[in-house]
């Protein structure tokens, strides 16, 4: 190829006709193999550094074929959409959270309605709470006599249970004060979600043993059924006495809220437990219309109703795993590499296939943002200074830095040479961990690091590192090593072309051995 690629973009646009022509519908093989190809002549113009503008132009142009794909993945919320929820769902935990602590206070002061009488509502509260039903209380608390003491426990829970007649049912209205409601706990889980970017399996199936809180620190056990994967994470939280809205924090709040849900269930109970306002399948010692039981996540308890019943105006479908989309989403503006994006519970496949697609950061960061980063970032991190000198001559210079750095790489142990490719002008000053820390990226990220300095000492393990990465290139897409490994490759390439012919052929005739954190080791 030459010039600006023009005779390589006709030959690829005469081959796709062909793939249209030869796959046609409901067949999407042709559409597939085009978009393929496109991405493939994109990594390649980077990967040689070809600046070839039809080429170009072509390779992140639309395919010819334009019939939708056989389907459509879910996309995520607008940012927006993503606001009204959060807002929307904190506003009814601080308002189940005021009167469940409302709800603490009468039953404390509540008394057996038994000798003391059923119209006082904190006896009501009490009842429910201590005392088993027994059908000679049946019309103390349901029935036409109990209108008006039923609207006197509306007004103070100032709500209802929505879309039931309450109006004469009073332990479907005293059951507030003490047992959180379906709409409270999803609201809970919407909150979880936006924070965790779990998928919504991840908390909807959860356990009471599942979820151990001691002192500030929560700690969750999540299983993702379809990927066989179980594992505990570690939740932040904000370390005050009053919980806040990170996502440990949550689970406290949730903790709060169900204790006495919890009380009246066992252990090997599901976590999400709540009052609920039914009269069918009760046990004979549950109250008319309210009963503990494990929330069925379901009708008034899925995203749908409480986007409905709260006069929401968000994008449908109203699905759960859009919230996992939006968090993927939001990381991958902010991280801005595809490790980052797809986080530490799938692979970066899955995130490019799934997840990516159907995005933001795929219609916007792919075509704009991505090419300015990366011309900004050329400018800002041009990757390890070169001296192709011995580090022992320059031991003595006149720049002190150099001559520090030099020292440390000339007088390297066995054991230390293998655990670096350069010496470094700031080990606890790293792009890759915090300001303060020590770095302990190396010997992976040296090569795109800035605070990377190449003596012509380290070429054997240069050269072993080149050994390692052709490696990894065979037992990976094109698209994924790329973006995982692309620019130490190419800035690899370009320090080993800074060297002599027999430098380089006596360093590759004598690889010096390198070690290999075993994550990376495992991986591939």
């Amino acid at each position: 190829m030459s010039g600006d690629g023009h005779a390589v973009a006709v030959r690829l646009h005469n081959w796709e006709e062909q793939l249209i022509k030869e796959y046609l519908p409901p067949s999407t093989r042709g559409k597939k193999m085009a978009i393929q190809i496109r991405a493939l002549a994109q990594y390649w113009l980077q990967d040689n550094a070809i600046d070839a503008a039809v080429l170009a132009d072509w390779a992140s142009g639309n395919v010819l074929d334009q019939r939708r794909d056989t389907s459509v993945p879910l996309d995520e919320f607008s940012n927006a959409e993503r606001i009204a929820l959060r807002d929307t769902c904190r506003q009814i935990v601080r308002e189940t959270e005021r009167r469940l602590r409302l709800g603490e206070t009468l039953l404390a002061s509540g008394r057996d309605p038994r000798k003391h009488g059923w119209k006082e509502i904190e006896n009501l509260v009490w009842a429910i709470a201590n005392i088993p039903f027994e059908e000679a209380y049946r019309d103390e608390v349901i029935g036409p006599q109990c209108r008006e003491y039923a609207r006197r426990i509306a007004e103070l829970a100032n709500t209802g249970p929505s879309g039931v007649n309450f109006s004469t049912c009073l332990p479907a209205l005293a059951g507030l004060f003490l047992a959180p409601t379906p709409e409270y706990v999803l609201a809970i889980r919407v909150l979880l979600h936006l924070e965790t970017g779990w998928s919504p399996e991840e908390s909807r199936f959860l356990l009471r043993e599942d979820v151990v809180h001691e002192g500030d620190k929560v700690r969750v056990k999540t299983t993702k059924r379809r990927a066989n994967r179980v594992r505990w994470e570690h939740l932040p939280t904000s370390g005050g006495l009053n919980p806040g809205w990170k996502s440990g924090d949550l689970i406290i709040r949730a903790m709060n809220s169900m204790k006495f849900s919890h009380i009246n269930t066992t252990e090997k109970s599901p976590f999400w437990v709540a009052g609920l306002v039914t009269y069918v399948r009760q046990p004979p010692e549950d109250y008319p219309g309210f009963s503990i039981r494990p929330v069925p996540f379901k009708a008034k308890a899925r995203l749908k109703s409480l986007i409905e019943r709260q006069n929401l105006q968000i994008s449908e479908p109203h699905d759960m795993r859009r919230l996992r989309k939006t968090v993927k989403s939001i990381r991958a503006a902010t991280l801005g590499t595809l490790h980052g994006s797809a986080g530490d519970d799938h692979s970066v496949e899955v995130f490019q296939g799934y997840y990516a697609p159907v995005t933001t950061v795929n219609t916007v960061a792919a075509h704009t943002v991505i090419r300015a980063q990366e011309k900004a970032l050329r400018r800002a991190l041009r990757g390890p200074t070169v001296v192709t000198k011995p580090a022992t001559e320059l031991v003595d210079c006149e720049n002190l830095a150099m001559a520090q750095i030099a020292g440390e790489v000339a007088n390297e142990s066995d054991v230390e040479k293998e655990l670096t490719l350069a010496g470094c002008s700031a080990p606890y000053s790293s792009p890759f961990a915090k300001d303060g820390s020590l770095c302990h990226a190396a010997p992976s990220l040296c090569l795109q690091c800035p605070n990377a300095l190449v003596f012509k000492d380290h070429l054997p393990r240069l050269v072993a590192y080149e050994t390692i990465l052709k490696e990894i290139q065979k037992s990976l897409s094109p698209v994924v090593f790329d973006a995982t490994y692309g620019e130490q490759n190419r800035n690899l390439q370009t320090i080993l072309s800074l060297f002599g012919q027999e430098d380089l052929n006596r360093a590759r005739t004598n690889p010096a051995p390198l070690h290999r954190s075993l994550g990376e080791m495992g991986t591939f």
